[in-house]
């Protein structure tokens, strides 16, 4: 009994010397669901944080780029259907401190290339301080609501685990106006991405 207590306690601690503590910059971070699959690799680079993901979609897999000028804030997306981005009025650096102030606004456009889709307001409130699992790995994360009201466009509403030790969201929520949950993009494994070859 005491050997078995002894082997969990070791391939727990092996466990958790795995789990990554600190974004890389060569390999960034891997973010991974299993069923149904869904990858997301984040890297920081010169432009910010850039994501890639791979999402199975009724038996084909899905890919999209997005770039981040911050993990809290999204700056460009591209898909299959093309680029979206989003400018902000306000200094994304602020976010590094929203644990202290509780409240980021910004007033942003929703732009199609050149073409102004929308504008809108955005703000990034902090609800608190949590623990957040993913498999064997615990991290200090922030619930964050990230909300996006738009003139013509339906208002996005999500809550966000947030890990500022990584850098990344390491799960998040879309939510109604009101608050009501509708999907959940979460993840079940974590690691430091591979070289490229």
């Amino acid at each position: 009994m005491i050997r078995l207590a002894i082997v969990f306690l070791l391939f727990g601690a092996q466990s958790a010397l795995a789990c990554p503590q600190a974004p890389d910059p060569e390999h960034g971070l891997v973010l991974t669901r299993t069923e149904p699959f869904f990858q997301v690799v984040s890297k920081s680079t010169d432009r910010g944080w850039i994501e890639q993901r791979i999402m199975e979609r009724g038996g084909e897999l899905d890919r999209a780029s997005t770039v981040y000028p911050h993990p809290l804030a999204v700056g460009e997306r591209t898909d299959k259907n093309g680029t979206l981005s989003i400018r902000y009025s306000a200094a994304v650096s602020e976010l590094d401190h929203l644990d202290e102030t509780g409240l980021w606004r910004s007033d942003v456009v929703l732009l199609s290339g050149q073409n102004v889709l929308d504008r809108g307001t955005a703000t990034r409130s902090f609800l608190g301080r949590t623990k957040f699992a993913i498999g064997w790995c615990v991290y200090d994360v922030w619930l964050v609501e990230a909300r996006t009201v738009y003139e013509r466009h339906q208002p996005t509403v999500f809550d966000q685990y947030y890990s500022p030790e990584l850098g990344v969201i390491l799960e998040s929520i879309k939510l109604t106006p009101d608050r009501e949950p509708i999907t959940r993009i979460g993840f079940n494994e974590i690691e430091v991405g591979r070289p490229s070859q």
